[in-house]
């Protein structure tokens, strides 16, 4: 059946230095393409890995829009967050200006745990 040993010594504990890498996380913002004066602009923030695949193992995380009026939250575990804004609406002839909105501000327990958040 099997062979016995008369002296069986196990060797030492093997050893694997990790290196960590910089691992970045992404927070896409997106919004409606376009709507008519007075109607709703949804802006949304994606988190993703840069090779597109779902971050959702965080706090909740609040991020502010350039505006400081727009506050997009990610709730705890997501990967999506929405607001809903009015769009723009006056009396004037002529197209209005387009509304261009940027992320400028992230809070949250885990906003420091992220190597890298863009």
């Amino acid at each position: 059946t099997g062979a016995t040993f008369e002296n069986l010594e196990l060797g030492g504990a093997a050893s694997v230095q990790v290196t960590d890498t910089t691992d970045e996380v992404v927070a896409k913002l997106t919004a409606t393409p376009s709507v008519t004066e007075g109607g709703e602009i949804t802006y949304t923030i994606t988190l993703t890995n840069k090779d597109g695949l779902p971050i959702n193992n965080h706090s909740a995380l609040t991020f502010t829009l350039s505006d400081g009026k727009t506050v997009i939250t990610v709730p705890a575990n997501g990967t999506v967050g929405t607001a809903t804004v009015t769009a723009p609406d006056n009396v004037y002839v002529g197209a209005n200006d387009p509304v261009v909105k940027s992320i400028a501000t992230v809070e949250g327990a885990d906003v420091g745990k992220f190597e890298q958040l863009t």
